[in-house]
């Protein structure tokens, strides 16, 4: 299960960025682009380590 809370955080992190781009360009906004993309990757880190974690049987 672990494998998959992994997977999903991975996704919904990699979505914020793309997000956070798009409305960076549209917006002309760097200080709310920086700021949800930082969350973003933060959550594909999170999910990363959590899967890694799952693979090795540690979870």
């Amino acid at each position: 299960m672990r494998f998959y809370a992994g997977k999903l955080l991975e996704l919904v992190g990699i979505l914020l960025v793309g997000v956070a781009l798009l409305y960076g360009i549209a917006q002309d906004s760097m200080k709310l682009e920086l700021y949800l993309g930082g969350i973003g990757g933060g959550l594909f880190v999170l999910g990363w380590w959590s899967e890694g974690r799952a693979r090795a049987g540690d979870g």
